[in-house]
């Protein structure tokens, strides 16, 4: 008996929407993601440049821009372990004060 194997070497495909609100001092992001062959199996999030890893489980998800001035990490990983990072290095800009 023949059977065929997928190996999945793709990275998970994160998109991200941000809509900023209330005179700019917060944020919603809405953060899709994607993979063809293995199901996503964990979504998380970085404020502090990757120090500390929180799970993202709302969406879309409220920030204040004043607490995330080194950006924001997204960590997406597939059920093969398939590792995808998306960086967002502009919130703070504008942030009032």
């Amino acid at each position: 008996m023949k059977r065929k194997f997928d190996f999945d070497n793709e990275l998970p495909v994160i998109t991200i929407s941000k809509k900023d609100f209330n005179n700019d001092f917060y944020f919603l992001l809405d953060i899709t993601v994607t993979d063809k062959i293995s199901k996503v199996e964990s979504i998380e999030y970085s404020i502090d440049g990757g120090t500390v890893w929180k799970p993202y489980t709302t969406n879309p998800h409220l920030f204040e821009k004043l607490q995330v001035k080194q950006g924001i990490i997204i960590q997406a990983i597939d059920y093969a372990g398939n590792r995808q990072t998306y960086n967002i290095n502009d919130i703070a800009e504008n942030a009032g004060g």
